[in-house]
């Protein structure tokens, strides 16, 4: 079963590498989507890897340094040369700051991009004040979701950077760095961490929940995009962090961002627009302290920071985040996710068919079988995952998924009057197909069409014939058996 299982990760791998080749050229994705779009809106969010600390040229620095008054974006550290400020969408020419919203104010532009991340911020700030010094003051900044208030247009994207806070990252380098040369230290670290992380499934929970809020606030139509958290230490150690609290530092954060990713795989087995943007494995190689780092080395006090509590820190807040190079990488990754979203807004198709199932069997794959314009059959599933007829592709398989929820996705593009079959396979996992709790939703047309719910009655098999179509007419099959069964809908 784990050879079959690996077996299937690499051809699940080269499918998607293929699909996404064959895609563009065959529908010249880019060249369409500039045609048809006209103007888009995104709404960048989050904590200090969203808001480009550690780069400086932040809004509101002018007006701080002509007045002396803080304002909300400088209190912020929104930064113009952030990664979300280097978004680009394809038909829309520039990048997003050039579209920028002022906070409370007005633009001329089609297009817009508001920008609300706070460095600092939590899950919680995004429907409470977060709390900024101003001198002898406290400036308390807007609850992030309150952008929403000011948006009349329809929203197109959301991107964030969001927990990282909640585990208490930058405490995290400060104790690395207090207990790494100590007497004791690596034991009293070692328990430090562990005391964080099992505060986890709460902060998940306040992390779902936030998604949720987002969801509600932006409406379904936005594609949520959530960029995970880079690897942050030489893993061999460095002067002020020793290599064993390097390692355990890197391996927390692949576990979060596993975590993170898991998170959002089960909100879009819900139904929720949301995609994971994974930056770590970028990342490696690249952290604080080897040659080539895309990562802030930690620094003491900056002319940019601001007082926390009225007080400097002694370490720098620009410590330990992306640098230059490392907001390029972050703008590159998420702009590769929209690239991805727009390409599949802009295939028109005639079915799109929607798998999503429960816990277990972890692991159904959705099928296709049909006929080619020149008369060979074909079979789309997580081998094939693009199938072509002559210059166009007719038949697209989504990312397979391969633990729990799904959704698979196959769009279908009709071309012969001889029947279409789809049929869901049982791959891996505890239980009968019975006990799936799968359910595939039929679209036609942009509408959906049908519902099929997977037959609870006893009976042996792993493939579930759920439907085909003929001459535009869905056939229910609703049957499972030991082999598909590509017969019922014939003639």
């Amino acid at each position: 079963m784990e050879v079959r299982k690996f077996r299937k990760s690499i051809a699940s791998f080269f499918a998607l590498a293929l699909t996404i080749t064959s895609t563009v050229g065959a529908f010249d994705v880019t060249a369409k989507a500039a045609g048809k779009r006209e103007s888009v809106v995104i709404v960048s969010m989050g904590d200090s890897y969203s808001s480009g600390e550690g780069l400086s040229q932040f809004y509101g620095y002018d007006e701080y340094k002509s007045t002396g008054v803080y304002n909300e974006d400088w209190l912020a550290h929104r930064s113009k040369i952030s990664w979300p400020s280097r978004l680009k969408v394809p038909g829309i020419s520039g990048t997003m700051s050039d579209y920028h919203v002022p906070l409370d104010g007005v633009t001329s532009n089609v297009s817009k991009w508001y920008f609300v991340a706070v460095s600092g911020a939590e899950t919680k700030h995004f429907t409470e004040k977060q709390n900024k010094p101003e001198n002898k003051y406290v400036m308390k900044l807007r609850p992030q979701l309150d952008i929403f208030n000011q948006i009349t247009d329809t929203v197109d994207y959301v991107t964030l950077t969001i927990g990282g806070n909640d585990v208490k990252f930058a405490d995290v380098i400060k104790k690395a760095v207090l207990y790494s040369y100590s007497i004791g230290g690596y034991k009293k670290f070692e328990k430090y961490l562990e005391d964080i992380w099992a505060t986890r499934f709460d902060t998940l929970a306040n992390i779902k929940e936030t998604y949720k809020k987002i969801e509600q606030a932006a409406g379904k139509q936005a594609t949520i995009l959530v960029a995970g958290y880079p690897t942050l230490v030489n893993s061999k150690g460095c002067i002020p962090i020793h290599e064993k609290h390097a390692k355990l530092i890197n391996e927390k954060v692949n576990a979060f961002n596993g975590l993170l990713a898991g998170l959002v795989e089960e909100c879009q087995g819900e139904g929720m627009n949301i995609e994971f943007v994974d930056v770590a494995t970028s990342f490696k190689g690249h952290e604080a302290y080897t040659d080539d780092n895309w990562i802030n080395k930690i620094s003491t006090r900056h002319d940019d920071d601001i007082p926390k509590d009225g007080v400097l820190d002694v370490v720098s807040a620009y410590s330990m985040h992306p640098n230059e190079k490392g907001v390029e990488e972050y703008a590159r990754l998420v702009n590769l996710a929209i690239e991805k979203a727009e390409e599949e807004k802009s295939v028109e198709v005639d079915y799109r068919i929607v798998l999503k199932w429960g816990e277990n069997p972890s692991d159904l794959d959705a099928n296709m079988e049909g006929t080619l314009s020149n008369g060979n059959a074909f079979h789309a599933d997580f081998r094939q995952q693009t199938i072509m007829d002559g210059d166009d592709v007719i038949c697209l398989l989504d990312i397979d998924k391969m633990m729990r929820h799904g959704p698979e996705t196959i769009n279908l593009d009709v071309r012969t009057d001889k029947p279409y079959y789809y049929y869901v396979y049982r791959y891996r996992g505890a239980g009968k197909l019975q006990t799936s709790e799968a359910i595939v939703e039929v679209y036609k047309d942009g509408v959906l069409a049908q519902v099929f719910n997977v037959p609870t009655e006893n009976a042996d098999g792993d493939y579930w014939n759920v439907f085909a179509i003929v001459n535009g007419e869905i056939v229910s099959g609703g049957t499972i058996t030991e082999e598909a069964d590509t017969q019922y809908a014939n003639e």
